[in-house]
């Protein structure tokens, strides 16, 4: 009602208190509204985000602290590439649960288009081999 009658104060008071009762409401065109009830769980990650950018961070000044081998250059290499991942992901700038709600929304809406590219061209292909089969 808040929403309706453009009372914004009153309802961006009422998102935050629901909020913090793990309730989530995305805005959609034509007034519409998705409500999301979520538990503790959905944020079980949230946390290890950037304890895992700290572990890696570590892993890394210890292995250039130690005699470099391929080994050791190969671990460094990796470790690298997933500290790189990490800090352009956006996930390390994450603050609060609405931010990382919002982070998880945008991250399941790319996964939905990779897999829908995926399953496009794995129809097209069988498609293909299905009619090879019948020439």
């Amino acid at each position: 009602m808040a929403r309706i009658g453009k009372n914004f104060i009153l309802s961006d008071s009422l998102r935050k208190e629901l909020e913090g009762e793990l309730i989530f409401i995305n805005d959609l065109p034509n007034d519409a509204q998705e409500i999301y009830y979520l538990t503790e769980k959905y944020f079980k990650h949230m946390y290890k985000i950037k304890e895992n950018h700290a572990l890696v961070s570590q892993q890394i000044i210890e292995l250039q602290s130690v005699k470099s081998t391929d080994e050791t250059q190969k671990q460094l290499l990796s470790l690298q590439s997933i500290k790189t991942f990490l800090e352009k992901s956006k996930a390390l700038k994450i603050t609060n649960k609405r931010e990382y709600f919002d982070y998880r929304q945008r991250e399941d809406i790319q996964a939905e288009g990779y897999f829908q590219s995926w399953l496009f061209r794995t129809n097209e292909q069988l498609k293909k081999v299905s009619s090879t089969k019948h020439n």
